[in-house]
């Protein structure tokens, strides 16, 4: 049975995973590729962070150019990498319209509303 994910302290990466034996195999899963979807027009938000709830309180805040005009907004989708290049190469993919054709796949019901 695979452990289950524990939460990070602050600026430490999140370790996941066990073998079927039960002997723990750490991983880190530092790098974080998220999905959030603007409240007020539907559009959705696709970034990278190796803090996630700090970079989503500066999307709450305002902060963030590029999402401050678009807010309320609400995470949907979250995926955890091990390696920083993986993550950045997830974030371009779902950037393009193949991935945003996949998102909306993956998120059909949160993205209906059901």
């Amino acid at each position: 049975m695979a452990a289950p994910h524990r939460a990070a302290k602050r600026g430490e990466p999140l370790w996941c995973g066990a073998n079927n034996q039960g002997a723990t195999m750490k991983a880190p899963l530092g790098f974080c590729v998220y999905v959030l979807r603007s409240e007020s027009d539907g559009d959705l938000y696709i970034g990278f962070t190796t803090a996630l709830e700090e970079r989503l309180r500066a999307h709450h805040e305002g902060s963030v150019l590029s999402t401050a005009p678009r807010r309320p907004l609400r995470i949907l989708y979250c995926e955890l990498h091990s390696r920083k290049t993986d993550a950045l190469r997830r974030e371009r993919y779902l950037k393009t319209t193949a991935g945003k054709r996949a998102l909306r796949l993956m998120l059909a019901d949160a993205l209906s509303g059901r």
